[in-house]
């Protein structure tokens, strides 16, 4: 698989997750707690920094890393998330 179609899942993926997010929010009405807004965080910020990415070229392996650290970051509150509740 190629870099940019890899980059380009990562976005579309997130694109979704969030789509989804905000359906039930507002669309179905359910009000998300604390734990699932802070869990959109690494969506967003994946959305961003692959976007700048894509268009600049410039510090592939530190943005990369910073998505890398922000799916761990979510991935250890979804834990978290399910624990509680």
């Amino acid at each position: 698989m190629n870099k940019k179609f890899i980059l380009n899942s990562l976005i579309a993926f997130s694109l979704m997750a969030l789509s989804f997010a905000y359906f039930v929010e507002f669309v179905l009405g359910h009000k998300p707690c604390n734990l699932c807004k802070i869990e959109r965080i690494p969506y967003i910020g994946t959305i961003i920094l692959i976007a700048f990415l894509i268009f600049t070229k410039k510090w592939e392996k530190s943005i990369l890393i910073v998505v890398l650290l922000l799916f761990i970051f979510g991935a250890v509150t979804s834990v978290y998330h399910v624990g509680i509740e």
